[in-house]
């Protein structure tokens, strides 16, 4: 949660430069004032603990840097970048400080900081005598300019964070600077009013974050960060001190099915009591007969509770993959998960009508086309123009087992036939063919299948009827294939799988690639293909970035004519066997 930096030096010129981590997104308090604008309501707020997970990650920075010796000494919601993607960087350490000792040249080793930045050197970059930091935000001992701060110091400026968050505003404000230095001196914090209501949990945990005396405040962000965790698990903080009654609240609402049905069954028994009593003047029998219908009413809730809790997981789970229709991994898991809704019932023509759909990709993708057909004319959507019923149709009589695929040039034409608009199904359709196709000696027949795909990675063309140039060679340690002048540079089926299972020349089986005559590009495009040799004879020029990825492949031979010397490039590859070709 801290960005990178990548690169520094001195450039051509002598002028000083470093390269650092681009960051996406906008900071915490824009997030919060659009949040808050009216004309931006039909936005969904964020709740309460999302802005805790995007502070906790916050502290994680800061604990890290603490462990390193260094304060921040500027924190506020304008330093902290929120991207698209819940990445949190704390940003902005112009101000920060030092607060280890720099090394120790005689002891190095006894020295435990050894490892870190020289305070006595970095700590003279910023002038002393004024005040560092922001106002609202910074702690009274930053106000005298003489940077007698600490890393509870850092604390304060979190717990005026959290403060923001809490309720939109700083925890100290005025008219001008002077007041609002005036007040931090003081420690005159705002009140949290009423509107947003802030947990007492939370409200405890910030004011002693804020507390006027550092040695009032938390000892570490680590004792911080476990008051966050303690109010997020439904726990009482240990800063709001919570008397019996609070306790049970919190436990309540942690465990509210449990103390739901507890209620409910309390309620059940007295009523049975109540009614034994009554009658137990009249009849014992019948004042038993009532107690044993009483317990077995609890016992039938006690089951429908377990079953209508498990419906709601499956619900939950099945609406969040409805959500992400373009995901066809796992299509298995999801598919059961889709008919345990479907058979549900409780669904409008809408709602089946979608999954129904759903499950017929599902089933599609897998080539199971005679389940997939009967799917898509359950969604009762128009279909005439679909050209995945079509194609479900046309193959229906293939049995719908894991142990029978269509021919490799059936799979062509439809892959072929499949519009750029829906890659992510065609590459779905793909991964499941060629995870099945991996049987020894079907590398020849699938051929023909790969170099498709790879045109259509490549963006090389889509054509339904075209002639396949690749062939393979069988060698002496195994087969060999060369990709020489075709240029291409992407051989991974876009997907978030393991790198084997997604790159497309893994299902050939090579010992050997001829990558020449063409664009290389990102050799770790290679990663997955399972090769033990590569030769680029015809290329002269790599750089030596793109060399260093081999020795992450398993490469065994590299074949080659480039202008590098034969002990500089066994040092970038000291595993790899070297042949340079006349």
């Amino acid at each position: 949660n801290i960005m990178t930096i990548h690169d520094q030096g001195i450039d051509e010129d002598g002028m000083p430069f470093f390269t650092m981590e681009f960051v996406q997104g906008e900071d915490l308090k824009e997030t919060i004032e659009r949040l808050s604008n009216p004309e931006f309501q039909h936005v969904s707020d964020p709740s309460r603990d999302r802005f805790l997970e995007i502070f906790i990650k916050v502290c994680d920075a800061v604990a890290y840097a603490h462990s390193r010796g260094v304060v921040h000494l500027d924190i506020k919601p304008a330093n902290i970048k929120v991207g698209p993607f819940g990445e949190v960087h704390l940003c902005d350490w112009g101000l920060s400080r030092i607060l280890t000792q720099g090394f120790n040249d005689t002891a190095e080793e006894a020295d435990p900081y050894s490892d870190l930045p020289n305070s006595d050197l970095l700590n003279d970059l910023t002038a002393s005598g004024t005040a560092k930091g922001t106002p609202g935000f910074m702690a009274h001992e930053q106000t005298d300019g003489q940077l007698n701060v600490s890393e509870q110091t850092d604390i304060y400026s979190l717990g005026a964070v959290l403060y923001y968050l809490l309720t939109g505003r700083p925890p100290i404000s005025g008219e001008t600077s002077s007041d609002i230095f005036k007040k931090t001196i003081q420690g005159d914090i705002q009140a949290f009013g009423k509107s947003p209501i802030v947990p007492a949990g939370l409200k405890a945990v910030t004011l002693k974050a804020l507390s006027l005396s550092p040695a009032d405040r938390y000892a570490s962000v680590h004792e911080l960060r476990e008051e966050l965790d303690r109010y997020l698990g439904g726990f009482p903080t240990h800063a709001q001190m919570a008397g019996p009654f609070e306790r049970l609240q919190l436990l309540i609402r942690r465990r509210p099915a449990r103390f739901f049905i507890a209620g409910i069954a309390f309620l059940v028994l007295t009523i049975a009591l109540g009614i034994a009593s009554v009658r137990i003047n009249q009849s014992r029998q019948d004042a038993l007969l009532a107690r044993d219908q009483a317990e077995e009413n609890l016992r039938l809730y006690t089951k429908e509770s377990i079953r209508s809790q498990t419906l709601d997981d499956h619900m939950r789970q099945v609406t969040s993959d409805l959500q992400n229709p373009d995901n066809y991994l796992e299509a298995a898991s999801k598919a059961r998960l889709l008919r345990f809704q479907l058979e549900d019932g409780n669904l409008d023509t809408e709602q089946a009508s979608a999954i129904s759909y759903r499950l017929a990709m599902l089933h599609f993708v897998r080539q199971h086309f005679e389940p997939a057909k009967a799917y898509f004319e359950a969604s009762k959507r128009n279909l005439d123009t679909s050209l995945f019923y079509e194609f479900a149709s046309k193959f229906e009589h293939i049995p719908s087992t894991e142990q029978r695929w269509l021919d490799p040039q059936d799979v062509i034409a439809l892959i072929n036939r499949i519009p750029p608009e829906d890659d992510r199904i065609a590459y779905a359709l793909a991964y499941y063919y060629l995870r099945a196709a991996k049987t020894k000696g079907m590398a020849q027949r699938n051929l023909p299948l790969v170099e498709t795909l790879l045109d259509r990675l490549n963006h090389r063309g889509n054509l339904e009827v075209k002639l396949h140039t690749l062939h393979l060679e069988t060698g002496t340690e195994g087969l060999h294939l060369s990709l020489s002048g075709k240029r291409y540079s992407v051989f991974h089926l876009p997907l978030p799988v393991v790198k084997q299972n997604s790159n497309v020349l893994n299902t050939l089986g090579l010992h050997s690639l001829t990558l020449s005559e063409g664009d290389i590009g990102d050799l770790i495009q290679l990663d997955g293909s399972g090769i033990q040799e590569l030769k680029i004879e015809a290329v002269s020029d790599i750089p030596i970035q793109h060399l260093e990825l081999l020795q992450d492949l398993g490469l065994k031979r590299l074949v080659h004519n480039l202008n590098i010397p034969d002990q500089d490039l066994q040092e970038i590859l000291p595993e790899v066997e070297l042949h340079r070709s006349e």
